[in-house]
């Protein structure tokens, strides 16, 4: 069985820095996020930048020179950010996935300036979370399915709508209580993730309809619903894991 390790000084930035609450280091991204927004609106030419220059101002942004590579796919993915793996199974640097239409000629074009952004809060999440990426390395070297957990989130969780309690309790039914409580830790910070993206890609569409140089405007509509009730979700998942760890310590 392969043992996955991190490096985390090429992975996470310092815990001085990125210490806090998942709220703290959220909003800590955001902060990041904002700043690497006023240098990529004034580093596109003629309406696009590279990649390797996109890249290179993501870094310069957030202090760091970890290892990023990147790729392109035909496909939406809702992780365009991703940790690189090496031979030794040490996670250490990153990978980026650009949607094909969003660029052209190796190139970035501002139209498309809201996905841009979202790659750059990933990235900014990723190396300010260590805690929550060491969970997910954890649970791997249990032996846990991480990809059937995520694509549960992925699929039934972070989707329109209500959360389906009879399905989540059904998901989880098979899990012990250790492993029950890892996968709803990850559902509930992965939920507090989106909610914080959901207002902060509002924000930012804002922010858009009122450059009129890149010619994008959103409805009101689409700045103000609330489709995915994520706090609705997050009391849910909230609920059952005060349950679950009350069971937990009951047995000790």
């Amino acid at each position: 069985m392969v043992v996955f390790k991190i490096n985390g000084a090429k992975t996470f930035l310092p815990l001085k820095v990125a210490r806090g609450t998942a709220e703290r280091r959220l909003e800590r991204a955001r902060e990041l996020n904002d700043k690497f927004y006023n240098t990529l609106t004034s580093s596109f030419t003629d309406g696009v930048i590279t990649k390797t220059k996109f890249i290179r101002q993501i870094q310069k942004t957030a202090g760091t020179h970890f290892r990023i590579i990147y790729g392109d796919s035909y496909q939406d993915t809702t992780k365009n950010v991703t940790h690189l793996v090496d031979e030794t199974a040490t996670c250490m640097g990153y990978n980026f996935t650009f949607r094909k239409n969003i660029n052209l000629d190796n190139k970035l074009k501002d139209n498309n300036i809201m996905k841009l952004l979202n790659i750059s809060l990933q990235y900014f999440h990723e190396i300010l979370s260590p805690k929550f990426f060491r969970r997910e390395i954890t649970m791997l070297n249990k032996g846990m399915d991480v990809d059937t957990i995520n694509d549960f989130f992925v699929n039934r969780i972070d989707v329109k709508g209500k959360l389906d309690k009879k399905a989540l309790k059904q998901f989880l039914k098979p899990f012990s209580t250790d492993d029950k409580i890892d996968t709803l830790q990850l559902f509930r910070y992965n939920l507090i993730k989106a909610k914080s993206n959901d207002v902060y890609k509002k924000h930012y569409m804002r922010i858009v309809n009122n450059t009129p140089r890149l010619g994008i405007q959103y409805s009101e509509k689409a700045i103000t619903s609330d489709v995915y009730m994520y706090d609705e979700k997050l009391q849910i998942i909230e609920q059952e894991l005060a349950k679950t760890l009350q069971k937990a310590r009951s047995k000790k």
